[in-house]
C-alpha cells in the first residue's frame, strides 16, 4: 500500500488529545478519520470510532513516528515532520 498523510493534533494539559488523521491512497482517494486519545510524554495513542488506532512516538522537535493499525487487523507504519503550533480548523483538522 502505498499512501501518504496529513495530520493535525490537539492536547490539553492533562494529556487528552483530539485530532483528525488525513490519509490519501495512490489512487486519490482520502480517509479522514477523527482520533480521540491521550498523550504523555513524548508518546501517543488515539483512537477511531471504528476501531482503529493510532500509536506514535514524537521522536524529536521535527519527526514523529508510530503505527496505524486498522479494525480489519491490517497495520502500517508511519513517519513525518512535525510542525509546532501549525494552524489546524476547530476539530483540529489539518489546514493547507
Amino acid at each position: 500500500m502505498s499512501a501518504t498523510f496529513r495530520a493535525g493534533m490537539c492536547t490539553r494539559p492533562d494529556g487528552s488529545l483530539r485530532g483528525v488523521f488525513l490519509l490519501t491512497h495512490s489512487n486519490g482517494q482520502t480517509d479522514v478519520y477523527h482520533l480521540y486519545g491521550h498523550a504523555e510524554g513524548n508518546e501517543f495513542e488515539a483512537r477511531h470510532a471504528s476501531g482503529h488506532v493510532l500509536t506514535g512516538t514524537y521522536v524529536d522537535i521535527e519527526t514523529v513516528k508510530g503505527r496505524m493499525r486498522l479494525k480489519n487487523g491490517m497495520k502500517f507504519k508511519y513517519k513525518g515532520h512535525r510542525h509546532l503550533n501549525a494552524p489546524v480548523t476547530d476539530d483540529c483538522a489539518p489546514l493547507p
